[in-house]
């Protein structure tokens, strides 16, 4: 969306997705290199978490909380494998309230046990302080027996507290434990001293109410990934994907994802304020029935998104939906994630990228829990704060201007007292996904009582070759990305192709004719065959042969990284040339992977091999220089002259086993 002010103040923002979520392998992200775009990676480090009176939560402290909270996400997957589909009515909110709160009670009675031995511990130590005084006050008695003696020692023990000796303590028989380390006072820092910390990272807040505030603002984390309260979401399917995320960077594009859009759509007709009622489908084709008229065609597409389907009033079908289907859109879940996007003149929050904040209410865990900081790549100083979970319902029913007003004042809150002016906003943007009749909803999740992936299988079932579906809510590997949405687009794109090749009686690649006579093939090319299959394994032989301590072996080798090579046999005209393994699995590993069954070979000039050997950087960068400028194709099962005619006369000099004269076709 392009923002505007009355000022000039100009800049673009997404309201929907706006991360690609990984961008290897990620097919938005190929997208965005093959237009141009540049990708913004996001900095998910360290991101500051921040209460409303502005107090930073200390990194290391909510990284505590984190591996308590993944410990949590463990536990209840267990429970949801463990149970099976038993567990298909158990909520993950219900899972995870359970578990934090008997982790919570361990937590707080191992505290307590640990200031309970602090204190016997600290008891004991002033009991033997205590006895060594006493101690010490009967040796010195009969040296006060002089009046003016003893009056000076009182005044010596007014200036001193009652258990500090008057001189070193001789060693107590009775007590040896005294001098054992344990009872002197180098304690690990104490559970005061660890309630202090936390005082002092968190405002006001208690040690117990300070872990609870951040497992909850990693709680709406999860409502936030997900678009769904925690309550509505199935303890045991609801992260299946988690196994087929993309690794990589998270990314913004600079700009929008708008621009993605924009070259996706080039040449493509698009009928605006047609929205579609009416779907009807038969063996011979389709009608949609739309606002602007009735569209007929061979097939059609359907990616309305998943609350639009759930609606009575959505989308209807002619004939209905299968019921495998309808069961699919009823079971499935469709929630909420709202924005507010506002425009400020000026950028308050520094250069992070995302910052959070942690509220003490569980209840409104969601609401304004996490920012996006849009400033370095929209054109202007953008931020846009999230609402999940339950929280984005009800943020739906609240007045657009009391809700700026409301969340101004909570940056206010946060960010004047670090110093901060945080001005009025130029202007302000608040979603409605929910009750937008267009999109009722964000995106999809695996809600309590879902079968998972059979539901996400159902809903990308066609309709008789008529109907086809895409969709994020139509993978089961992808559901809720925007890469999942466009993946299933090119899918259901082959479907389409595939299935009228067939009812036009083309075949999409050419079959073998059953039908057909072959010719037996004459002696010479079975041999040339057979010799061809053996050449991997006869050169492995020789560079075994030609790496070993038998100086029988008429060899010239070299080795450098991952590459070794064995020379032509010396005087001949072969002796600038070498046959070249390159151990492709020792390069990912960054060793020379001994054992590795990965790799390539081929064929070198002398001088080739001495530029690559003095080159500096690493094997990546020979490859670099061997594939790009000295043009080397690299093969794993090597077929071309020049390998041919160097494997035969260097397995000829060194006497190869089984070796066979190549053919010379």
């Amino acid at each position: 969306m392009h923002l505007q002010a009355g000022n000039g103040e100009a800049a673009v923002a997404d309201l929907g997705g706006s991360i690609i979520t990984g961008v290897d392998g990620n097919p938005l992200a190929v997208l965005a290199r093959q237009l141009g775009i540049p990708l913004h990676d996001i900095n998910g480090d360290n991101v500051p978490l921040y209460l409303r009176d502005g107090t930073q939560l200390d990194t290391a402290v909510d990284m505590q909380v984190d591996k308590v909270f993944n410990k949590l996400l463990d536990t209840s997957a267990d429970l949801g494998d463990q149970l099976g589909s038993c567990s298909d009515a158990l909520s993950l909110q219900a899972a995870l309230d359970g578990l934090w709160h008997r982790e919570a009670k361990r937590i707080r009675r191992q505290e307590q046990q640990q200031q309970a031995l602090e204190q016997q511990q600290q008891h004991r130590v002033d009991c033997l302080m205590h006895e060594q005084f006493v101690a010490q006050q009967q040796q010195l008695q009969p040296l006060l027996q002089n009046s003016w003696l003893q009056l000076h020692h009182n005044c010596r023990l007014a200036t001193q507290p009652l258990w500090q000796p008057l001189q070193p303590p001789p060693p107590l028989q009775s007590h040896p434990e005294a001098n054992q380390p344990q009872l002197q006072p180098q304690l690990a820092p104490s559970s005061e001293q660890q309630q202090q910390q936390w005082q002092g990272l968190s405002g006001s807040l208690s040690l117990d109410k300070a872990r609870d505030a951040l497992m909850q603002w990693h709680f709406a984390n999860i409502e936030f990934a997900d678009a769904a309260g925690l309550g509505s979401l199935s303890v045991r399917h609801w992260d299946l994907d988690s196994e087929h995320e993309h690794e990589g960077a998270h990314v913004f594009l600079p700009g929008g994802n708008l621009r993605l859009l924009q070259g996706l759509v080039q040449g493509v007709p698009i009928l605006y304020k047609a929205r579609a009622r009416l779907v009807q489908y038969s063996t011979s084709g389709v009608q949609v029935h739309t606002d602007a008229g009735v569209i007929t065609a061979d097939a059609a597409l359907v990616t309305v998104p998943l609350g639009v389907l759930k609606r009575q009033d959505g989308l209807m079908f002619q004939p209905p939906l299968p019921n495998r289907k309808r069961v699919a859109i009823r079971k499935l879940g469709f929630g909420c994630l709202n924005k507010v996007v506002m425009l400020f003149p000026y950028s308050f929050w520094g250069s992070k990228d995302m910052f959070g904040h942690v509220r003490t209410d569980g209840k409104h865990r969601g609401l304004y829990y996490l920012f996006y900081t849009y400033a370095g790549i929209s054109g202007g100083a953008v931020l846009a704060a999230l609402v999940a979970g339950d929280a984005a319902v009800a943020f739906e029913q609240q007045n657009r201007a009391a809700t700026v007003k409301e969340l101004l004042q909570l940056l206010r809150d946060m960010f004047e007292p670090q110093g901060a002016t945080v001005p009025d906003p130029l202007q302000a943007v608040c979603t409605h996904w929910g009750s937008d009749p267009l999109f009722c909803g964000s995106y999809s999740s695996v809600a309590v009582g879902s079968s998972g992936a059979t539901d996400y299988d159902a809903m990308a079932k066609p309709l008789g070759n008529r109907v086809f579906f895409a969709g994020e809510a139509t993978t089961s590997r992808y559901p809720a990305t925007m890469h999942g949405a466009f993946a299933t687009g090119l899918r259901e794109a082959a479907n389409i192709m595939a299935a009228f090749a067939k009812e036009r009686g083309e075949q999409l690649r050419p079959s073998l004719d059953q039908t057909a006579v072959l010719e037996a093939p004459d002696e010479a090319t079975v041999a040339a065959g057979q010799q061809l299959a053996n050449l991997p394994k006869q050169i492995q032989q020789l560079f075994q042969l030609c790496g070993s301590a038998d100086d029988t072996a008429a060899c010239e080798t070299l080795e450098f990284g991952a590459f070794r090579a064995v020379y032509g046999p010396p005087g001949s005209d072969l002796q600038n040339k070498a046959i070249v393994a390159i151990n492709l699995a020792a390069l990912r590993k960054g060793t020379k992977g001994k054992g590795a069954t990965t790799t390539a070979y081929t064929v070198l000039s002398r001088s080739q091999l001495d530029l690559l050997s003095e080159l500096q950087g690493g094997d990546e960068r020979r490859v670099g220089v061997l594939v790009g400028q000295l043009g080397v194709k690299l093969v794993s099962r090597p077929v071309d002259g020049d390998m041919q005619q160097l494997l035969q006369a260097s397995c000829a000099s060194n006497a190869c086993s089984g070796h066979v004269a190549l053919a010379q076709q």
